[in-house]
């Protein structure tokens, strides 16, 4: 899914403060990105979990949420994908 330009701004817009709203374009331009490939100009972190937790805080009233998903094994990367609340990622 192409996520138009405009909606992600406004995502980032509504993640601003967090430290981490850069992830915001990282997520939408790179659906199913590892964790280990976010962004490393962000506020470093060694809790992803509590990162999308207070992105999706942000982004939900707009519609958005972060959804992360087991791509190999539970303790490696998992995969981000950013999508509209009514949709679920596509195995």
């Amino acid at each position: 899914m192409i996520i138009p330009q405009e909606t992600i701004n406004e995502l980032k817009r509504a993640a601003a403060g967090t430290g981490y709203s850069c992830w915001i374009t990282e997520i939408a331009n790179n659906p199913g990105i590892l964790t280990h490939q976010l962004p490393q100009q962000s506020k470093r972190s060694n809790n992803p979990a509590d990162i999308s937790r207070k992105l999706n805080a942000r982004i939900e009233p707009l519609g958005w949420h972060i959804v992360k998903r087991i791509k190999t094994r539970p303790n490696e990367s998992w995969a981000w994908y950013l999508l509209p609340i009514e949709s679920e990622v596509q195995a």
